[in-house]
């Protein structure tokens, strides 16, 4: 069981991170790596300077991974098993070694008596106050929810974890049964309530409300999502008519994932407007990427196949590509690898991106296209409408969106590439940064009280509708062509 928990933490935690971190089954080989212990020799029949050098081992281990591990590597899975089998290894020491005989100091054990609790409590301290303080909370913060903590922790020790232990609070296990049996049934129903009232909305006013009754989607997302190969090569094209609806050949082709289905809104504003037809193909989470074997969506390879064929055989002049570009090359910004492109190490995906991407506007080149590519809007860290509402609630500047560096930083890898593949064939860039960032400024999530985004990537109607200036070049050259 430990052997099979651990290979399954190494290899989940690259794809679901934070499940690999709360759920049990993939942390229970840290619990069980105390418990083989009981299987070795016990340290008292070692010689007493191997159990020092054990324990001095365990003790560089863990301050190691405390002054070491930051939040660029994964963790649990491997990364865990240093201050695990630190702890392993002191624990196994026993108490005549010195480094165990520091950690014997009485701060230490009040600390040590205090964990339990402290580990009970800092989390709900720490939610709450970042919940009522927003996007405020800082280090002046942090270092009072350490002492509130230990406050906490030792309010619980004297009137909880005591009683209990010196049965002077519900002494017999039926009472402990029953009432731990009633805590459990009223949260579960208080959950189950919240959950089918949908978190009581009537507690929010009007004005509250606003940024959470925003549309999630158009009328032209709920029709031309998720086309399959087959719906393509069959002609099935999203069209987004203008008077020149039923012509072979659009004035442009919009290519991708949701990213690209976000965009409909504005391209069928600019169909209408210039009396133009527009075709739209779209495969969630599949980047518009050709000869990319794609594991974690059915029928990726076969869908853009399609779209190619469909560029060659309707001799399509202009192709917009449109994706969540970052999270295929560089994962999610949580630590999830759920959907990277596969590959051997960072640098190895970074040229598997760019040959892959340069081979796409190859190809599309060659079919007598040119190639727009939309890079990524800048992700922000939380999902915007609940973000600004909570802001609302506490009367808070709804200026409070992601910072441009921090987003430039970001897409500094993807930048690169694009440029590198822009000197290689016929591509144009458009950067939806110029229309809702500001150099040296926060990056905007709000509108004339409409949100921006519909969650923390997606830009909303309102958002897109902003790049409207960005597509110019692309329009003008499409009309002059028609």
């Amino acid at each position: 069981v430990f052997v099979a928990s651990l290979v399954f933490s190494a290899w989940h935690v690259y794809r679901q991170p934070a499940e690999t971190f709360f759920l049990l089954h993939t942390r229970a080989w840290e619990l069980l790596l105390g418990g083989l212990l009981v299987f070795l020799p016990v340290a008292a029949a070692c010689p007493p300077r191997l159990a020092s050098w054990a324990s001095l081992a365990g003790f560089a281990a863990i301050v190691t991974s405390v002054l070491l591990y930051d939040d660029s590597l994964f963790f649990p899975g491997i990364t865990a098993l240093l201050p695990a089998g630190g702890a392993a290894l002191m624990i196994w020491a026993g108490e005549r070694c010195w480094p165990n005989r520091l950690l014997a100091a009485r701060p230490l054990v009040w600390i040590g008596i205090l964990s339990y609790s402290l580990y009970l409590w800092h989390w709900p301290l720490i939610v709450f106050t970042r919940y009522w303080l927003a996007d405020e909370y800082g280090l002046p913060h942090q270092c009072l929810l350490v002492v509130a903590s230990f406050v906490m922790a030792w309010l619980s020790l004297k009137l909880v974890e005591t009683p209990f232990r010196n049965r002077r609070l519900l002494a017999g296990r039926r009472q402990v049964l029953w009432l731990a049996s009633g805590v459990i049934l009223s949260l579960l129903a208080a959950g189950e309530l919240i959950k089918k009232q949908q978190g009581f909305p009537a507690r929010l006013t009007a004005q509250e409300r606003v940024f959470l009754d925003y549309p999630r989607e158009s009328p032209q997302q709920r029709q031309c999502s998720y086309l399959s190969a087959e719906t393509v090569n069959a002609d099935g094209l999203c069209r987004l008519p203008g008077t020149t609806a039923g012509a072979d050949s659009p004035a442009w082709l919009l290519w991708g994932d949701s990213h690209a289905a976000a965009l409909l809104p504005l391209m069928d504003h600019l169909a209408s407007r210039a009396d133009i037809s527009i075709w739209h193909g779209e495969h969630a989470a599949c980047p518009p990427l050709l000869d990319v074997e794609w594991p974690y969506v059915q029928g990726c390879r076969a869908f853009n196949d399609a779209m190619l064929e469909a560029v060659r055989r309707h001799r399509i002049a202009h192709v917009v590509l449109a994706s969540r570009w970052s999270v295929y090359l560089l994962g999610k910004e949580n630590g999830s690898m759920k959907d990277v492109l596969p590959a051997a190490s960072a640098e190895h995906r970074q040229q598997l991106f760019s040959r892959h991407l340069a081979r796409t506007v190859h190809q599309l080149n060659e079919a007598g296209a040119t190639v727009w590519l939309l890079e990524q809007a800048p992700a922000q860290a939380v999902n915007v409408p609940r973000q600004l509402t909570l802001l609302r609630m506490l009367d808070r500047d709804l200026d409070a969106g992601r910072d441009y560096a921090s987003h430039q930083a970001r897409q500094a890898p993807l930048s690169a590439i694009f440029a590198s593949v822009a000197q290689q064939g016929r591509l144009q860039r458009i950067d939806p940064a110029q229309r809702l960032c500001e150099t040296g400024r926060r990056c905007r999530i709000v509108q004339d009280e409409a949100p921006l985004y519909v969650d923390d990537n997606h830009l909303s109607i309102a958002g897109v509708m902003l790049l409207e200036p960005l597509f110019q070049p692309l329009l003008d050259a499409a009309v002059k062509e028609r």
